[in-house]
């Protein structure tokens, strides 16, 4: 299991699950052309569990977090596949 980040208006949030099944169990949610509520979570350290809308026309990008340190700063930065 890793960690993926969700962007949804203009906010990342992440969410513990594997990469494929947690795209799966999207394209399911919206495959019926109707709105459901995507269970994720927000914030840093302490994190809030919170409720985004998902469905017909409304953007939503997943993507996993890939640990792989930048040479200059160490800092960790996020691979986002497209589809």
């Amino acid at each position: 299991m890793s960690r993926l980040e969700i962007l949804y208006d203009g906010e990342v949030y992440t969410v513990p699950a594997e990469e494929d099944a947690y795209r799966a169990r999207v394209l399911e949610l919206i495959s019926d052309g109707r709105f459901h509520w995507l269970e994720v979570n927000r914030g840093e350290g302490r994190l809030e569990p919170i409720g985004l809308l998902i469905g017909p026309g409304i953007p939503i990008a997943i993507g996993a977090l890939e640990p792989s340190a930048r040479a200059d700063d160490d800092v960790y930065t996020a691979h986002v596949e497209e589809a």
